[in-house]
């Protein structure tokens, strides 16, 4: 009892350091020729792995974004996003180079360097990319250096917090590859908490129902907290995210603790009706004989997760080693 109190101790400093994860790389499975094929193309063509953020601006009442003031307010606003350490590179109407003839002179620059802003509507590479034809609406991609979470989350923050500073006739949305993993590893870390709760509050209210008094519900529950410590704390050491599948860890983890506890107390209380032995023998009969039993039942699950381990899909993999890890360590747990 004084080594797991020890590990929970320890694993509750662990969990502080939990990551969570999102990522379109983790549906796509490993070695498949297409996606070999089309990391072959963007490194002939220097393409960045990065995904970008996406800032859509459209402009409302007489205001355009083929004008000067407008290109100025959007040099303005990308100033302090251009200077941050986690931006590679932004790309918008008023930084993106092109290239113009004009009375026999090839010149190449910005748009207000080398073009009137007027006739940017015209230019068949700034529009529709960047700029709508009828000069309402702009694109903004702001591509980050690092394919790091906690990175992209900041950034995140960041820009939208630019964003509400913008005049009353500017409506801004923020979106894109980078934005969407960003928001979704927040997203998982909400539900890792919700799930975790819902998982105590399932295991202690199946517990009531089940036994009379407070005793049995609280040593689950306890049992449940330790489980899941344990087990999350275990994932922080192996350096294993979180993902869209493992935060339903907790709630697997609520039933395998439930499933043990129950049928253990409720085949003691029926032996303790006949039993001639004083309690601490009778616990230790009983005990010792569904100690396989419930091996058999958490190796036969963990076996039947663990054939997701082969899978080529990463956040599949990933899953299926975190349920396998968890539900043995529950098991030791219980026991």
């Amino acid at each position: 009892i004084g080594l797991f109190v020890i590990f929970a101790i320890f694993s509750s400093y662990q969990v502080q350091k939990i990551k969570t994860h999102y990522s379109l790389k983790q549906f796509q499975p490993n070695n498949h020729p297409a996606i070999a094929q089309a990391d072959k193309v963007r490194n002939n063509y220097l393409i960045s792995e990065m995904s970008p953020f996406i800032i859509a601006l459209e402009a409302i009442g007489n205001r355009r974004w083929d004008s000067d003031e407008s290109l100025d307010l959007l040099s303005n606003f990308l100033e302090d996003i251009e200077m941050k350490d986690s931006v590679e590179n932004v790309e918008s109407l008023n930084s993106i180079p092109i290239a113009v003839v004009k009375e026999d002179v090839f010149s190449i620059g910005t748009l207000k360097e080398v073009a009137e802003p007027r006739n940017s509507t015209q230019n068949s590479l700034l529009s529709p990319h960047l700029i709508s034809h009828n000069g309402k609406h702009t694109a903004i991609l702001v591509t980050p250096y690092s394919a790091n979470s906690q990175e992209k989350i900041e950034l995140n923050n960041d820009i939208e917090r630019q964003l509400t500073a913008l005049p009353h006739d500017v409506k801004a949305t923020l979106g894109g590859p980078s934005a969407i993993m960003a928001r979704m590893t927040l997203l998982l870390k909400k539900e890792l908490t919700l799930f975790t709760a819902l998982a105590l509050a399932l295991t202690a209210l199946m517990l009531f129902v089940l036994f009379k008094g407070v005793l049995a519900p609280l040593m689950c529950v306890g049992l449940v907290c330790i489980s899941i410590l344990m087990s999350v704390a275990a994932m922080v050491t192996l350096d294993m995210p979180f993902t869209v599948l493992s935060n339903t860890v907790p709630i697997l983890i609520a039933i395998t603790v439930i499933a043990m506890v129950s049928h253990s107390l409720i085949r003691l209380n029926k032996e303790i009706g006949s039993a001639t032995l004083g309690k601490l023998e009778l616990v230790k009969e009983v005990f010792g004989h569904l100690i396989g039993p419930h091996m058999l039942t958490a190796f036969t699950t963990a076996i039947g997760f663990g054939t997701l381990i082969p899978s080529e899909v990463p956040v599949i993999r990933g899953f299926g080693v975190s349920v396998v890890m968890s539900i043995l360590l529950t098991c030791a747990v219980c026991l």
